[in-house]
C-alpha cells in the first residue's frame, strides 16, 4: 500500500481517489477548495482529511490532481 495524496474532488477526483482507497487500499488524505468537499468524500470512502489544504502533503509516495485550468494557486 502507498501513501496516495489526492488534491481536487470533483466530479472525476472523487471516484478516482475513492477507488484508491477502497480498490487499492491505500492510505489517501484529501484536499479540495473548499474544504467541506474533501470532508464528505473522505467520510464517505474512508480516506483522510488534514486539517488545512494551505500545507502541502507530508509523506506521500505520490501526489495526484484532478484540477480544473484556472483554479490553482500558489501556496
Amino acid at each position: 500500500m502507498a501513501k496516495v495524496a489526492f488534491l481536487g474532488l470533483g466530479v472525476m477526483g472523487v471516484p478516482m481517489a475513492g477507488h484508491l482507497v477502497k480498490t487499492g487500499g491505500h492510505e489517501v488524505p484529501m484536499y479540495n477548495a473548499p474544504a467541506d468537499n474533501a470532508k464528505a468524500s473522505a467520510d464517505k470512502f474512508g480516506g483522510n482529511h488534514p486539517a488545512t489544504s494551505k500545507a502541502p502533503p507530508t509523506g506521500p509516495t505520490c501526489v495526484c490532481g484532478r484540477v480544473r485550468s484556472g483554479h490553482c494557486q500558489p501556496i
